[in-house]
């Protein structure tokens, strides 16, 4: 298995060249709104827009629909681009006065040149009015290798923990470790971090899905060790300011193997590996009161027994574990713990005793959140695409088979 070492990841961020994206990456322009910043007029203006990227067939976003001064008119439409970075995105906004005769007059053909997802906003100015048109830029993949995979192997599921947010953020899946290394460093070129890493088989092939979200920290990508050389790193990387963030672990010819997605941090930390539930929820429980939170919680069987791994930050916040249940019992825990403000940051689920349980690791939290499991793999997508335009970014992916 390949590794990424320290050096070879630092020399790929300062020259690799600006790379094309892999096949099946779409970029979903979503249009949010149109602030009316001034009418110019006496009485209500209407208003026209239509939009297109980069030279794509032009979109109609607005008719005729009346908007005096200060007033927000929701746009809620979007185009999809399949062509790479940059992107021009190109607006033609027309206001009417409105009385016998009058005509439509342009408030401005404003454009911008994207380079990345994220939150824009174009403005037109004139005589006739003021207005500001506001939109993001998302983007998921899928590579050609994992459309294959899924074609063959439709009964794999994914579920996906997302909390509120309008950051840049990317949805890659089904690569092989290669082909994911070149899509990170890709990214993070384009001032994007990994928070989730995910890693499974499919047709006899190792792949890999990563979630991906704004940043510009330090940041660093390990896998494919045991376990104490993968302790080795992590002592390694703490020393150097930084902080696991999500651990995977995996069986591959017959070894046990270790990835991990760090960034930049110089709080207290904890790592906890193979030991049995009673076990972990006694450290848990100590290190809770040494104001240490669980971030990431993992479980796997060796020989016959299930055991637990834990990745602990420093926290003084409310928190909550609940685990070894099935979902109608977690989704009424999990409700429960919402409305008494704690967010769900973890979600692990695996089968056991011929039925499938859950786990959720809890944080304290107030803003909007959202739980969708057990979806195969396009419906997913389509439901990611529909979470972001309303504001909602995954946080934690979940893939599984059935």
């Amino acid at each position: 298995m390949k590794r990424v070492s320290l050096l070879a990841v630092i020399l790929t961020l300062g020259l690799l060249p600006s790379t094309t994206h892999s096949q099946g990456q779409t970029h979903d322009i979503f249009f949010i709104s149109m602030t009316i910043n001034s009418c110019n007029e006496f009485g209500t203006c209407d208003w026209k827009l239509k939009c297109t990227v980069s030279d794509q067939q032009s979109q109609e976003l607005i008719i005729n629909k009346p908007g005096d001064t200060g007033a927000s008119l929701d746009l809620g439409q979007s185009i999809t681009s399949t062509r790479d970075f940059p992107l021009t995105v190109s607006c033609a906004v027309h206001e009417h006065d409105g009385g016998f005769g009058a005509q439509w007059e342009s408030v401005g053909n404003p454009s911008i040149k994207v380079y990345g997802v994220g939150e824009y906003t174009l403005n037109a100015a004139n005589d006739e009015g003021d207005v500001t048109i506001h939109f993001t830029i998302d983007s998921v993949g899928v590579s050609q290798q994992g459309l294959t995979a899924a074609a063959r192997s439709p009964a794999k599921y994914y579920s996906g923990v997302f909390r509120s947010g309008y950051d840049g953020h990317v949805l890659w899946l089904g690569a092989a470790w290669p082909d994911f290394v070149a899509k990170w460093t890709e990214f993070s070129d384009q001032g994007l971090r990994l928070i989730d890493l995910e890693t499974y088989e499919e047709g006899g092939k190792r792949l890999y899905a990563g979630v991906f979200r704004a940043g510009s920290d330090g940041h660093f990508l390990w896998n494919g060790v045991e376990w104490p050389a993968f302790v080795t790193k992590w002592e390694q990387l703490s020393s150097k300011g930084l902080r696991l963030i999500d651990l995977e672990t995996y069986r591959e010819g017959g070894k046990r193997l270790y990835a991990g997605v760090f960034r930049a941090g110089s709080d207290g930390h904890f790592l906890w590996n193979g030991v049995e539930w009673p076990a972990f929820v006694q450290k848990w429980k100590e290190l809770s009161k040494q104001n240490l939170r669980l971030v990431d919680i993992e479980t796997y069987v060796e020989g016959t027994k299930r055991l637990y791994a834990g990745v602990f930050r420093t926290g003084t916040d409310k928190h909550y574990l609940w685990a070894g249940v099935e979902w109608p019992n977690f989704e009424a825990k999990w409700r429960e713990l919402s409305d008494k403000g704690l967010r769900l940051i973890d979600l692990e689920t695996y089968e056991e005793g011929g039925k499938r349980l859950y786990i959720g690791v809890f944080r304290e939290g107030s803003e909007g959140y959202y739980l969708w499991v057990n979806m195969p793999a396009r419906d997913f997508i389509e439901k990611w695409k529909e979470m972001s335009r309303k504001g909602m970014r995954l946080v934690d992916l979940e893939i599984f088979p059935e």
